[in-house]
C-alpha cells in the first residue's frame, strides 16, 4: 500500500517500540472513567461471541461482544438516554473485555477486538459512540484490507466494507457530520481512488473521484461535506504526494494546493473548514503544515527535531493533535507518542500520551474527552503483527476549557 505510514516508518529508525496482534474479546464499556495496566502483556486471547442478526449484516454478520446477554430494545434506549444528551457522550469504563484497564499513568485502555491483523487508522462518529477503523489482514499496511465499525454502546463489530480490495479509512475527519458517511480509498475498481458509504453499509459506495492518471489516498471531508480534500500522486511517479481537494458539486473539478515538487500528506480540515492541515516533508523530516482555503496560504506549525505526523484537530478546531517523539531533552519517555499544539503555534507541544511504546493515527472524539489511536508496543513496521487500538482520555487540564 502507498501510505503515509509505510513512508513515515522508512524515516522512523529512532522508534523502539514488539508489535501487538488484535485477537482480543469486546463487551460493553459505558459507564464511569477509572485509571488504566501493562501494554505489554499478552494479547493472543480470543473469546467466544454471539451472533446477532442486523438489517447492516445481510451479507457479512455483525457480532455481539457483550459480556451479558444482547439487551432488548427498551433497556438498550433506557441506558442511553441515561447518559448525557447535550454532545452524545459516553463515559468509559475498562471492564476487563471491551476496554482493557492498562495501569498507565496517562489512564490508557486497550480496545479488545476480536480480529486478526493490524487494526490502524481510527476514527470516532460525530454522536461519540461509535469508531470507523482500518484492519490490514496481513499486518501493518499490508492488504487486502477492510473497514470495520465498532459501537461502544451496543457493544458490536460490524465489517463495513470487506470485498478482498484494500480499503483504507484515515485518523480525524474521516465520518462526515453533515452527510453522516464515512470517507476512504479503494483499489476495487483499478488504481486507488476517493470513495465514500453510509456507515450502515446500505447501498454501493459513492466514488467521488476519477482523475486520469492519478491516484487518490488518505480523504478528509470539509465539515458541510461539498468538498474533499486528499493526497494524490501521478501514477508515474508515486514517490510524492500532492495535497489536491476536489468539489463535489462540479464535476472533475481537481485543485493541487500544493507544489508537486514537495512531498505533502494526510490532510485533515479542521472542524469550522477554515483551515486544512496537512504533513510537508522539510530538511529530511516531517513537519505539521497550515493551508487557509479563503486566503490561499501555508505555514509551518511544528518545528524541532524529529518527524511530527498523522495530525488531526480538536473538536474546537483550537489544537493539532501529531505522533511524535519529545523534544524536551530530560524527558525519559522514547517511543513516539501524542502532543497537541496550538493553532497559532504558540508555547511548547503538550503531551497527551506518556509511554515507552508507539501511539500514531489518532483521533479526538466529539465532545473532546476522549483520544483513539493505534498502538504497539515496538515499531510496528518492523516485521511485526501490527498494532491495535487504544482509547486514551484527554488531560483536559493541560489543554484548559474546550
Amino acid at each position: 500500500m502507498k501510505l503515509l505510514k509505510t513512508a513515515r516508518a522508512l524515516t522512523a529508525a529512532k522508534r523502539t517500540t514488539t508489535a501487538m496482534a488484535s485477537r482480543l474479546p469486546l463487551a460493553l464499556a459505558v459507564l464511569s472513567l477509572t485509571s488504566c495496566s501493562d501494554f505489554g502483556s499478552s494479547l493472543s486471547d480470543r473469546a467466544s461471541v454471539k451472533q446477532t442478526k442486523s438489517a447492516a449484516a445481510a451479507v457479512q454478520p455483525v457480532q455481539y461482544l457483550g459480556a451479558g446477554p444482547k439487551p432488548g430494545a427498551q433497556e438498550f434506549t433506557s441506558a442511553i438516554a441515561s447518559q448525557p444528551s447535550a454532545g452524545g457522550a459516553l463515559t468509559l469504563k475498562p471492564d476487563g473485555t471491551m476496554l482493557e484497564d492498562l495501569n498507565r499513568p496517562d489512564g490508557a485502555m486497550r480496545l479488545r477486538i476480536p480480529l486478526d491483523g493490524s487494526l490502524q487508522n481510527p476514527a470516532w462518529s460525530p454522536d461519540g459512540r461509535r469508531i470507523v477503523f482500518t484492519r490490514f489482514r496481513n499486518g501493518y499496511n499490508r492488504g487486502p484490507a477492510d473497514i470495520y465499525i465498532v459501537d461502544l454502546a451496543a457493544a458490536t463489530l460490524s465489517p463495513l466494507v470487506a470485498d478482498g480490495a484494500s480499503n483504507v479509512t484515515q485518523p480525524g475527519a474521516a465520518w462526515n457530520r453533515s452527510s453522516g458517511r464515512i470517507v476512504f480509498s479503494s483499489d476495487h475498481q483499478g488504481p486507488d481512488q476517493i470513495y465514500s458509504i453510509a456507515p450502515d453499509a446500505h447501498g454501493e459506495p459513492q466514488r467521488l473521484t476519477r482523475r486520469e492518471g492519478y491516484v487518490a489516498y488518505e480523504p478528509s471531508l470539509a465539515p458541510d461535506g461539498r468538498a474533499v480534500v486528499f493526497e494524490s500522486r501521478e501514477r508515474a511517479h508515486k514517490d510524492k504526494g500532492r495535497i489536491t481537494l476536489a468539489r463535489l458539486d462540479a464535476a472533475d473539478q481537481f485543485q493541487d494546493l500544493t507544489d508537486p515538487l514537495d512531498d505533502c500528506r494526510q490532510p485533515n480540515w479542521s472542524p469550522a473548514g477554515t483551515l486544512i492541515l496537512y504533513q510537508k516533508r522539510v530538511a529530511d523530516q516531517w513537519e505539521i503544515m497550515l493551508y487557509d482555503p479563503k486566503a490561499g496560504t501555508h505555514r509551518q506549525l511544528t518545528r524541532g527535531e524529529g518527524d511530527k505526523t498523522d495530525a488531526t484537530f480538536s473538536p474546537d478546531g483550537r489544537f493539532v493533535m501529531f505522533s511524535g517523539e519529545s523534544s524536551d531533552p530530560n524527558d525519559d519517555i522514547d517511543g513516539d507518542n501524542l502532543f497537541a499544539l496550538s493553532v497559532d503555534g504558540g508555547g511548547h507541544p503538550i503531551p497527551l500520551t506518556r509511554h515507552n511504546s508507539y501511539h500514531g493515527a489518532a483521533s479526538w472524539s466529539a465532545d473532546g474527552r476522549y483520544l483513539v489511536m493505534e498502538a504497539a508496543n515496538d515499531a510496528p513496521h518492523k516485521g511485526g503483527l501490527g498494532t491495535g487500538l487504544l482509547i486514551v482520555p484527554v488531560p483536559r487540564t493541560k489543554l484548559g476549557a474546550q
